[in-house]
C-alpha cells in the first residue's frame, strides 16, 4: 500500500507519546527512554510522504517526524552526548527547512524555539563563531525576543561587551533544565582558565579569597577542584598545595611577587559568576 493506515500512523503517535512522557520523567530512565526512541523509529520507516517522497503530505507523518527530532536532541542531552546532539539538531534542521513548503498545513512547533536556543547556546560552548552568526541572521527579530533563544543571545552580548551583570536578567528564567548541561560546562572551562590566570598572578592566595575566585563553596569544593584541574596545573609546571589556611602556587620556573587578590579583577571571573546564578535561577524556575 502507498499509504499509512490511520491505524498504523496511531501506533508511531502512541510510541511517540511514550517516549515523550518518559523522557520528561524524574529522574529519567534512560534505558526505558532508549528503547522507547527505538519503537518510534521503527515505526517511523513506514511512512509513505516525508522527502525525499513526492507524494502528497501527510501532515501526520509530518508532525510525528518533527517532534521525535526534537525529543532525540533533547535525550541526547539528557545521555551527556555532544555527538548525538550534533547528530539530531542536523537532521532537526534539514527537517525544519523541508516543512517550510508545507508550513501553511503544519501547526507551527511547539519546540523550535528552545531547540534552537539550545543549539545556540551549545555553538557559544563549542567557541562555533561562524556558525552561531549564520544561525543568528537566519532569525528574525520576533524569535531573537523569545525567552528561551534570548538566553544564549545575552549571553554571547555579554562575552562581547565584557558587561557580564547584564547577563543576569530576570526574564532569563528559562524553565528548561537542558539549558544548564551547556552553561555549567562553559562555567567549568572559565574555572579551569581562571586556575591558569592564577597560577600567573599569585604566589599564594588565602583559602577565603581561593574560594571566591574559583567561585566554590567552601574548602572541600576547592579540593575537589584542585583534584579534577591537578593534571592541567602539572602540564603547566605547576604543584598546588593548601597550607595555614593558605593555598600556595608552586612552579619549577622563576619566583613571582605576591599581588593582593583585589587587583586581579578578571571579566572572564565575573562573568562566570552571573552565569552560575543564572544556572541556580533556572534551576529553581524548572
Amino acid at each position: 500500500t502507498n499509504r499509512m493506515s490511520s491505524q498504523e500512523i496511531q501506533k508511531c503517535d502512541a510510541f511517540l507519546q511514550r517516549f515523550k512522557g518518559l523522557l520528561f520523567q524524574e529522574p529519567i530512565n534512560i534505558d526505558e527512554c532508549a528503547q522507547a526512541f527505538a519503537d518510534l523509529q521503527i515505526g517511523m520507516t513506514e511512512f509513505q510522504t516525508i522527502p525525499p517522497s513526492l507524494q502528497p503530505p501527510n501532515i501526520k507523518e509530518f508532525i510525528i517526524k518533527r517532534e521525535a527530532l526534537e525529543h532525540a536532541a533533547l535525550f541526547a542531552i539528557n545521555k551527556q552526548s555532544i555527538a548525538e546532539f550534533e547528530k539530531y539538531m542536523t537532521q532537526l534542521k534539514q527537517f525544519y527547512s523541508e516543512c517550510e513548503a508545507i508550513k501553511q498545513l503544519l501547526p507551527p512547533s511547539q519546540k523550535k524555539n528552545a531547540l534552537t536556543g539550545l543549539y545556540l547556546l551549545y555553538l557559544i560552548y563549542q567557541n562555533k563563531t561562524a556558525e552561531y552568526h549564520t544561525e543568528l541572521e537566519q532569525l528574525s527579530m520576533e524569535e531573537q525576543r523569545d525567552l528561551y533563544i534570548s538566553v544564549p543571545l545575552a549571553i554571547e552580548q555579554s562575552l562581547l561587551d565584557g558587561q557580564y551583570n547584564k547577563v543576569l536578567n530576570t526574564n532569563l528564567n528559562v524553565p528548561m533544565k537542558e539549558y544548564s548541561f551547556f552553561t555549567s560546562r562553559l562555567l567549568e572551562t572559565i574555572r579551569h582558565e581562571a586556575a591558569r590566570c592564577a597560577e600567573k598572578a599569585y604566589a599564594s592566595l588565602e583559602l577565603k579569597e581561593a574560594i571566591e575566585l574559583f567561585m566554590l563553596k567552601d574548602r572541600d569544593e576547592l579540593m575537589k577542584f584542585m583534584e579534577i584541574d591537578h593534571k592541567n596545573a602539572q602540564e603547566n609546571n605547576m604543584v598546588w598545595m593548601l597550607h595555614n589556611d593558605k593555598l600556595h602556587f608552586q612552579t619549577t620556573g622563576q619566583e613571582k611577587l605576591s599581588i593582593p587578590a583585589y587587583k586581579m579583577i578578571d571579566r572572564s571571573l565575573e562573568y562566570a559568576l552571573e552565569l552560575e546564578k543564572i544556572v541556580q535561577q533556572k534551576s529553581k524556575g524548572r
